[in-house]
């Protein structure tokens, strides 16, 4: 019984970082056009390249300038381009697919970490009894994975790369 607590608590953890590590994407912008369509009529973070970080929507990037509605001020800002270290956009609904999928590799890890469906001793044994259980821990981890990652989503980091048109 201990064995299986020390292996559940290690699956558990391992999806926890997968979930936090695993969620975004990096990309450097050398079309505004591509990533103007990218983040039209969303929400997002603009990190400034002095460290301050602004929740923003509908941001409008050109060479020159950035817009955006400032969403502490309700006005459009206007910012030069070359003062912004990245721009962050987050899908939660791609979040919450990535959460399922990997919830649902670390509910069967778990399962078959924890012997379940492998022996007569655990009352399991038989052949649908093994799919059952790696089923049930798929849909358990799909489950538990699903929750974090809708709130976290999936975050897409655009760099502007020097001479971006």
């Amino acid at each position: 019984m201990q064995e299986e607590n020390k292996s559940m608590k290690l699956v558990f953890s391992l999806l926890i970082s997968v979930i936090y590590v695993g969620c975004s994407s990096s990309s450097a912008v050398s079309s505004f056009d591509g990533f103007n369509a990218d983040a039209e009529g969303r929400d997002a973070t603009i990190v400034f390249r002095d460290g301050r970080e602004l929740d923003v929507q509908n941001v409008l990037a050109l060479p020159d300038s950035t817009h955006f509605w400032n969403e502490k001020t309700h006005a459009v800002t206007v910012v030069p381009t070359h003062t912004i270290k990245n721009v962050v956009l987050t899908n939660h609904f791609v979040g919450f697919l990535e959460g399922v999928g990997f919830g649902a590799i670390g509910g069967v890890a778990a399962i078959l970490a924890m012997g379940g469906g492998t022996s007569q001793e655990h009352g399991f044994g038989a052949g649908a009894d093994v799919f059952t259980m790696i089923l049930a821990g798929a849909a358990a981890g799909g489950l538990i994975g699903g929750i974090p990652g809708v709130i976290i989503g999936h975050s897409y980091e655009y760099e502007f790369a020097p001479g971006a048109r």
